[in-house]
């Protein structure tokens, strides 16, 4: 499994990526090495790394579990590898409402299971001041594994971008939902259709559904509407900044981790996605809600 520069195999020893020292890896005597098409992809895979202590990440996410969409959201994030083997769609999780601070650092939490939650630095988070063509070239990269667009009030804020915020936001919902990106032309010939796995992590004041009238897309969005903690007095406050300094310091170990529970336990995926079919039956059947509810 490939998780940025690095990969993880069955022998990898998560005690030298607690030390920073997990680098290149070795199959059959070949040194495998991280190299993108071109400085983007570069880019993209380089907040795909661990920094601190596991033990130390484990206690800030402990610190969560009584507020019942940063517990959902995190869960969330770990589910990505786990798309492929269980033949589940691509979906969105979509944090929305006008707290100041409190989508975002759910946001940052979620994605620290993986790599760098940091904005401020190099970071698996990003920013809705985007294009359609960078979300598909990082979901293509980052191929199970989830991507982080924070705040859609950026989108369109870019030079030369000539889509409007709710014409990008709703292609981004359909691209990830599709799984696909569109084909597109090159000085010679028709450059390569994108393909991924992933689940894409949103923030913004309003539902990012309320700006697409796609449907499907809407079908595969999960919305969390409010603040993800509950309230936004000046104790939470605190609390928040404390929590989102945790993670700050200490990321990218959890992720890994569970790739290799994956790889370690690949004789009972067919197990797990017969489980997973039956458990969707069940709750379909006990269902009345609309097409849309019944596709989440």
């Amino acid at each position: 499994f490939l998780w940025g520069k690095y990969v993880i195999a069955k022998y990898t020893d998560f005690e030298k990526m607690d030390t920073g020292s997990l680098g290149c890896d070795t199959i059959n005597n070949q040194t495998i090495i991280f190299k993108g098409r071109d400085v983007y992809d570069e880019e993209v895979v380089r907040g795909l790394c661990s920094k601190g202590q596991y033990k130390s990440w484990i206690g800030n996410a402990n610190s969560i579990f009584q507020y019942h969409d940063v517990r959902f959201a995190l869960y969330t994030s770990f589910l990505a590898p786990f798309l492929e083997i269980l033949n589940v769609n691509n979906f969105t999780i979509d944090l929305s409402g006008n707290s100041s601070k409190g989508k975002t650092t759910t946001l940052k939490l979620a994605a620290s299971v993986w790599g760098n939650p940091d904005a401020t630095s190099d970071s698996i988070v990003n920013t809705w001041a985007t294009t359609v063509t960078s979300v598909e070239r990082t979901a293509e990269i980052m191929s199970s594994l989830p991507i982080f667009l924070d705040d859609t009030k950026l989108a369109g804020n870019i030079k030369d971008n000539k889509q409007t915020a709710s014409a990008l936001i709703s292609n981004v919902l359909y691209a990830i939902a599709s799984g696909r990106g569109k084909s597109r032309g090159k000085l010679i010939g028709i450059d390569h259709t994108s393909s991924f796995k992933t689940i894409l992590f949103s923030t913004g004041e309003g539902p990012a559904t309320s700006l697409t009238d796609n449907e499907g897309a809407k079908g595969r969005t999960v919305s969390l509407l409010g603040n993800p903690f509950g309230s936004d007095n000046a104790d939470m406050g605190k609390f928040v900044s404390s929590i989102e300094e945790g993670f700050k310091n200490n990321y990218g170990h959890a992720g890994p981790r569970v790739v290799k529970f994956i790889m370690d336990h690949e004789a009972e995926h067919e197990l797990w996605r017969e489980t997973y079919a039956e458990v969707c039956q069940n709750l379909m059947s006990k269902s009345e809600s609309s097409s849309i509810a019944m596709r989440l």
